[in-house]
């Protein structure tokens, strides 16, 4: 496979794993979950050529998909 091919499907699954942080009424079971995204970042970007790099952009991805999906989630209710 392809590295931009494998990079997407990383990024579609770890935005997955960020919704599902987000999605979780426990504050302390939506930080025990986002942490494991972050480290599931660095785990994967070890398959790439600059880690470094790539780790930063997989971070970046979540926190993206995580706000996002919080936001979502806290606009019906009228919060945001």
């Amino acid at each position: 496979m392809g590295a931009m091919k494998a990079y997407h499907l990383d990024v579609a699954e770890l935005r997955e794993l960020a919704r599902r942080a987000a999605q979780s009424e426990d504050g302390t079971e939506r930080l025990a979950e986002l942490t494991a995204a972050f480290r599931e970042c660095d785990g994967r970007a070890d398959d790439y050529r600059d880690p470094a790099y790539v780790t930063r952009l997989l971070v970046a991805e979540v926190v993206v998909a995580y706000v996002a999906a919080l936001r979502a989630k806290l606009r019906p209710a009228g919060v945001l």
